[in-house]
């Protein structure tokens, strides 16, 4: 489906998800994380990609928890929702540069550092990063469905 400007209905829902779910997730920051489903556990044996520096995965979308992309980053293990904040293309992270690209097929071209800001845009936009934490032993992830301050 296009319309006469060329409207197709992927660029149509991808510029529709890119102005309502920022909008949305920012709402949840002022929500307490609880024990009601607020959160995502995530064993990292499961995730072996996420043991190297610049290692990644990404998850499906799962109930209330959406699309998201982890990174390895120093100690820590950094969750993205996995869409570019320009036109909310699905990211592809590149290790071995030690870069997160916007899905080349949108053609956008936004390029972030593995720390979610942005190097290159259009995007002007960090990416969104969920609070997240692991447990003292470095064996579980907890994701709040908490949008860390930009």
């Amino acid at each position: 489906m296009s319309d006469s400007r060329g409207l197709s209905r992927r660029r149509f829902i991808a510029l529709a998800s890119g102005l309502t779910l920022p909008a949305a997730w920012a709402g949840c920051r002022s929500r307490p994380a609880s024990g009601d489903g607020a959160a995502v556990s995530i064993k990292l044996a499961d995730h072996p990609a996420l043991g190297a520096e610049g290692g990644f995965v990404t998850l499906d979308s799962r109930g209330a928890a959406p699309a998201m992309l982890l990174v390895r980053d120093g100690e820590a293990v950094r969750a993205f929702a996995n869409l570019c904040t320009h036109a909310a293309c699905p990211l592809l992270p590149d290790a071995a540069d030690g870069v997160i690209h916007c899905d080349r097929d949108c053609g956008h071209g936004s390029v972030y550092s593995m720390a979610g800001e942005v190097i290159h845009g259009p995007s002007t936009r960090s990416l969104y990063e969920f609070e997240s934490a692991l447990d003292e032993t470095g064996v579980e992830l907890t994701i709040q469905m908490v949008l860390k301050p930009a």
